[in-house]
């Protein structure tokens, strides 16, 4: 892993961290952040369809408040390879 690689791992880290701590008082908006987070951290553009689909699947994580859970889908979803 490069060092460029590591870096921008290590601000996505903080980012989701950021995002995850709201989680409990607005779990619609923590799914969305990370989603967004996520599609501008990669080269590839989502279509709608890709959104929504994540956007889902993080959302019901993120209403049990599993922020162990939102972070590992998050990385294994956005796992970009440059």
């Amino acid at each position: 892993m490069t060092i460029e690689r590591k870096i921008k791992r290590a601000a996505q880290s903080v980012a989701v961290d950021i995002a995850l701590k709201r989680m409990r008082r607005s779990p619609e908006r923590c799914a969305r952040n990370l989603v967004e987070l996520g599609s501008a951290s990669c080269a590839h553009r989502l279509s709608r369809s890709e959104f929504k689909e994540i956007y889902d699947k993080l959302l019901a994580i993120c209403r049990e408040s599993d922020e162990e859970a939102a972070r590992e889908m998050f990385f294994m979803t956005f796992a970009c390879n440059e």
